[in-house]
């Protein structure tokens, strides 16, 4: 059964700086609203969520020229809520991102957020969940239909190639912890997995000089202490890598096996696939967390 909302004027919510926010909120009428970092994780829950869109209105924070959004904008925007109104109908919902356990205990505590801040607390970033077997084969079948001979390899070998790349990341994850620590720029996607490499543009990022050696020596520990962690905890590991890394890098593993098999390089862009891989997600049943997210939205 549909249910009819009444809109409602936006004059109220003259404190969010964000005209297409405010007009977002507003032709939601009196939906839940629920606040994201950015357009993709707004395409992707209204796919997850698809039977409870008569109930929920997602919001892309990064409205303005779909850029990519952030989690201190769904904080602040959910803060002032609780500033300005007295409404429970809105929450945010962001990425872990490099939070540990109890960080991610205390922000989501934080009474400012009035108990409406979900975050994902199994996987780095959203786009984590797609990093499945099935998922990723579904995908690459309906893509290859010319190249059976490699989804016949990926099909053999996907764990083994996930796997890889997940612990060939671990290097740019403790490198880009690194350089959070001092707030500088992570580093790119396309930045080797090497170790050397990465400890050689941390220090470039960090602007240390090779004669400042004990500013060399403290960072170099940090890094190995973050790897270290890693490593250590490696059936948590998709708490560490980022699934916009993995993908990067997915994709180039799929342009060297197709180069092997077709002698050409097939550029199977997953990375711009979150629709797709979305309803894969879901027909094959939303794991927990998603079923958590229902329950703390109250849907």
């Amino acid at each position: 059964m549909t249910i009819n909302f009444t809109s409602i004027s936006g004059g109220k919510f003259s404190f969010i700086d964000n005209q297409d926010i405010r007009h977002a909120i507003d032709m939601a009428g009196r939906k839940k609203i629920v606040f994201l970092e950015g357009y993709d994780d707004q395409v992707i829950f209204e796919i997850l969520f698809s039977e409870k869109l008569n109930q929920v209105a997602f919001i892309d924070t990064s409205i303005v020229g779909r850029s990519s959004g952030g989690c201190e904008k769904v904080k602040k925007y959910l803060e002032n809520i609780y500033i300005y109104l007295s409404e429970n109908r809105f929450f945010g919902i962001i990425d872990r991102d490099f939070k540990t356990d109890n960080e991610v205990n205390t922000e989501v505590n934080d009474p400012k957020y009035n108990n409406k801040l979900y975050i994902f607390r199994e996987r780095y970033t959203l786009e984590n969940y797609f990093i499945e077997g099935h998922i990723l084969l579904g995908y690459i079948k309906g893509k290859s239909m010319k190249n059976k001979r490699l989804y016949t390899i990926l099909t053999i070998n996907i764990i083994n190639i996930i796997n890889n790349i997940m612990e060939n990341l671990i290097t740019i994850s403790a490198g880009n912890r690194t350089l959070l620590d001092y707030r500088k720029a992570f580093l790119d996607r396309n930045t080797p997995c090497d170790e050397k490499i990465v400890i050689k543009k941390i220090l470039s990022n960090l602007d240390i000089k090779k004669f400042q050696v004990e500013r060399r020596t403290a960072v170099i520990r940090w890094y190995k202490y973050y790897r270290n962690n890693i490593q250590n905890d490696r059936s948590h590991i998709h708490k560490y890598i980022s699934g916009k890394y993995f993908f990067y890098h997915f994709n180039n593993t799929i342009k060297e096996l197709t180069n092997q098999t077709t002698g050409k390089q097939i550029n199977i862009d997953i990375d711009n696939a979150k629709d797709n891989l979305a309803h894969r997600l879901k027909d094959g049943g939303l794991p927990t967390e998603f079923h958590n997210v229902i329950s703390f939205l109250g849907l």
